[in-house]
C-alpha cells in the first residue's frame, strides 16, 4: 500500500474533492515538474484544511503560496 493509500484510508476524500485537475497549469506556471508525490496529495486533497490545522494546497492556490514562500525562503 503507498503513502498517498494509506493517508487516503485515515482521511477519506473530502467531500467535493477535485481530483487531478489544474496541475499541468500549475506545474507550466512555476516551470517546473512537481515531485509525484506533491502531486498526488494536492490532486486528492487539493485546497482542503484537514482537522483545522493543516491547509493541503491544491491546484487553486499552489501556485500563488508556493511563489510567496519560495520568496521567503530566498530572502535568507
Amino acid at each position: 500500500m503507498s503513502s498517498l493509500e494509506q493517508l487516503r484510508e485515515v482521511l477519506g476524500v473530502p467531500p467535493g474533492a477535485v481530483c487531478g485537475s489544474g496541475l499541468g497549469a500549475v506545474e507550466a506556471s512555476l516551470g517546473v515538474g512537481l515531485p509525484p508525490d506533491v502531486k498526488g496529495v494536492c490532486s486528492l486533497y487539493g485546497d482542503t484544511l484537514i482537522s483545522d490545522f493543516i491547509f493541503v494546497l491544491g491546484p487553486k492556490f499552489i501556485a500563488e503560496k508556493s511563489l510567496r514562500v519560495s520568496d521567503v525562503f530566498s530572502a535568507k
